[in-house]
């Protein structure tokens, strides 16, 4: 019976391990990064969507305040009975505004112009103090249904206008224009504003996490774009030619994701 050869076991090559090492802690480091941009973007989110309700409920629980606490009920004239009615109204309207800012909708289906209402709902109060001239287009009859999700994509948008903002904070020119389109199966975006221009080399850039021409943290357009690659769309900025704009972000993504990916 012959001798059995023996086989050296292959040692492990140390430096291919510590290439290893370092993708593996690479992707960490971009997981952590992604969950930092995720959480910070939903905190700017909701506060916004705290602050809208607040602004336009103030004065209105204001006036009621000094009514009610000024005049007693044999004081209260006619107009000062259609002021508290008036202001009761309006905090009902804003309440019924605040509300189609996330329908509950268990299949995440909703119209065009219920996304561009609430993006105009949810901005408003920033632009108008920041005394931005600003014009929703859309269709506001639309009545193909979108299947995707409404809070992703309200957030898309309102990261977008956080940007734009930041961007005509130094701006002479202060306009913001928000078209929408949509077709059988695709919408499109288009949000433009006459802020800080981009440079052409910076068009690559500006979506890389952290990267910033305002002096932002750099994590809006970032997340902005990653919403759009999660629902199978796209994001591209271009500079506007013969325009009173300096930039445009066009998005555009399908109506319903393929079944294979809901």
């Amino acid at each position: 019976m012959g001798k059995s050869k023996y086989i050296k076991k292959k040692q492990p090559n140390s430096v291919v391990f510590q290439r290893q090492l370092d993708k593996m802690g690479e992707k960490i480091v971009h997981l952590k990064n992604l969950n930092n941009l995720v959480n910070d973007s939903y905190q700017t989110h909701i506060e916004h969507l705290a602050n809208f309700a607040r602004h336009d409920m103030k004065n209105s629980v204001q006036s009621m305040d000094s009514i009610l606490n000024t005049l007693s009920l044999d004081e209260l004239k006619n107009e000062d009975w259609e002021s508290l009615k008036a202001c009761l109204e309006n905090i009902r309207k804003t309440i019924d505004d605040f509300s189609k800012l996330a329908p509950i909708d268990s299949k995440n289906r909703f119209l065009l112009p219920e996304l561009m209402v609430g993006v105009e709902l949810l901005c408003r109060s920033l632009l108008d103090q920041n005394r931005i001239t600003y014009k929703f287009n859309f269709p506001r009859k639309s009545e193909t249904p979108i299947k995707q999700s409404f809070h992703a994509l309200l957030q898309l948008m309102h990261n977008l206008v956080l940007n734009a903002v930041k961007a005509l904070s130094s701006s002479e020119s202060k306009l913001l224009s928000i078209s929408a389109t949509i077709d059988a199966s695709i919408c499109e975006i288009e949000v433009l504003d006459s802020g800080i221009p981009i440079e052409s080399q910076d068009l690559e850039k500006i979506f890389e996490y952290g990267y910033s021409t305002t002096g932002g943290s750099g994590i809006g357009l970032f997340h902005a774009q990653y919403i759009c690659e999660a629902i199978k769309g796209s994001i591209v900025l271009s500079i506007p030619e013969n325009s009173l704009f300096t930039k445009k972000f066009t998005i555009k993504f399908p109506i319903e994701l393929p079944l294979d990916l809901e």
